[in-house]
């Protein structure tokens, strides 16, 4: 058993890497972490689960989430962190209140389970919803396909309309 798991679990690796370096050459939006949940998704759909999964790696990769998040406070100052006050409590009201509204309308008309609903609609990135989902217990699929498509659709909606407001700029965007 537990040799069927370690190496289920390094051929996961293996498709995972796979999927990302397919999903970086297809600039897909957040492509090391879309990828590798793709392909490893759509190869387990088709040919069954290949590791159960391991309290010990999602532990490790919780960490090493929260040192490189960490780490990217390093170029902010005092003063900058005093400006973004105000519009930060703003909007995280805004986007938290909308989220727990969602995720109570979601709960309310699907039967799932109050976590999964509130964590499918949260804002957030889609990595770290889903290890939130998982250390809470709510169903990681759902809140990773819900993440998944709100993410797209942001992306489907925001591009064409921030080339409108560059151009009304006088400016072009580069992506």
């Amino acid at each position: 058993m537990f040799l069927s798991n370690v190496i289920g679990l390094v051929i996961a690796l293996a498709i995972g890497a796979v999927g990302a370096v397919i999903a970086i050459k297809f600039k897909f939006p957040a492509a090391p972490f879309l990828g590798p949940v793709l392909l490893l998704g759509a190869y387990q759909v088709l040919f069954g689960s290949l590791a159960s999964r391991p309290m010990w790696f999602r532990f490790g990769v919780q960490i090493a989430v929260g040192i490189i998040l960490g780490v990217s406070f390093a170029d902010i100052s005092i003063s900058t962190l005093k400006g973004l006050l105000k519009p930060a409590l703003t909007i995280c009201f805004i986007m938290v209140g909308g989220g727990l509204v969602g995720g109570f309308i979601i709960y309310r008309y699907t039967g799932w389970d109050i976590a999964t609903s509130i964590l499918s609609v949260a804002p957030g990135g889609q990595a770290e919803m889903v290890l939130f989902a998982e250390s809470v217990g709510a169903t990681t699929e759902k809140v990773l396909v819900l993440q998944f498509l709100r993410s797209q659709l942001v992306m489907l909606v925001m591009l064409p309309l921030l080339r409108i407001f560059y151009k009304d700029e006088g400016k072009e965007l580069e992506l």
